[in-house]
């Protein structure tokens, strides 16, 4: 059960607790440990041929998980809670406070930490020496660089639907240069959640142990907890979609028998199943759906 909690304002020990746990959940995609893949984002195979010419090979990765990357990675390059912006500024400002005396050197490396994230967020040119180039017998040659392809991968393919940015070559292409880049991100996210620990230890910046416990949720069946009432939106409602104003006891549903609680016609382990119109179904111990402290799920 989940409650609401008043605001506070974020300390500084919030914020870069948020930038190395969004680091953690890129790096929990399958694919940011794939020493393989990474090792070869940014390089090229070629196979000579009989006739002299060359095949051009490269290793990519499954295409949903790359997506799940750089749906993973996207906060950390907005101007966000979570950013690598605010999340650095907030260390470098927890570090200078305790005027440990290694702070110039750890000043040092946040700056350069800082650095790569700039450069990364920000390519410009051909810099995963990456490029594409496409003649038409009725358009002048046009040509992209991999930065450019990256961006109407994210921009076309990803997280929006842009027409012109799917113009930019072929899909393949895009998702070639998205994994260079993202690729990038990945080692950069590890990076900072090592270098976080190790500044956390050694200034002791209070940053807890949670922000670095960034596990996928559990899936299949999980035990959310236990219920002795469980309550529903009207059958009504939940047929037609809308948000429920009427919340009743499951016993109490339309499709059961006046007074008939199945709850009670089952034996210790045994299992009842309640199928709902999604969002409709939400179980309780002790407190009322659409009270002031309970949030719906």
């Amino acid at each position: 059960m989940t409650t609401f909690e008043a605001v506070r304002t974020p300390t500084l020990t919030d914020r870069v607790s948020e930038f190395v746990f969004r680091c953690g959940r890129v790096l929990a995609v399958p694919i940011a440990h794939d020493s393989d893949l990474l090792g070869e984002a940014h390089a090229m195979s070629l196979r000579k041929r009989d006739d002299g010419s060359a095949e051009v090979w490269k290793l990519l990765p499954p295409e949903v998980q790359l997506d799940a990357l750089a749906a993973r990675a996207r906060p950390l390059l907005l101007e966000d809670r979570c950013s690598y912006k605010t999340g650095l500024k907030a260390l470098r400002r927890l570090g200078k406070a305790t005027n440990h005396p290694r702070w110039v050197e750890y000043d040092e490396a946040i700056r350069d930490l800082r650095e790569g994230w700039e450069t990364a967020a920000n390519a410009q040119g051909s810099r995963y020496f990456l490029s594409e180039q496409r003649l038409d017998s009725d358009l002048d040659p046009q040509s992209w660089s991999d930065t450019e392809l990256a961006a109407a991968w994210k921009y076309g393919d990803l997280v929006h639907a842009d027409e012109g940015k799917q113009h930019v070559s072929e899909r393949r292409e895009r998702m070639i240069a998205g994994w260079s880049t993202h690729a990038e991100i990945c080692s950069l996210a590890r990076t900072s959640v090592s270098f976080v620990q190790g500044f956390n230890e050694e200034l002791e910046l209070g940053i807890p142990a949670t922000a670095f416990e960034t596990e996928d949720l559990p899936s299949g069946w999980v035990h959310l907890g236990n219920a002795s009432t469980v309550w529903s939106p009207s059958i009504a409602d939940q047929a037609s979609g809308t948000s429920s104003a009427t919340w009743r006891r499951y016993l109490e549903m339309e499709d059961l028998p006046a007074g008939d609680n199945p709850l009670a016609e089952l034996a210790p382990g045994q299992w009842l199943r309640v199928v709902a119109h999604p969002s409709a179904v939400h179980a309780d111990d002790s407190l009322k759906p659409g009270s002031s402290n309970t949030a719906r799920t």
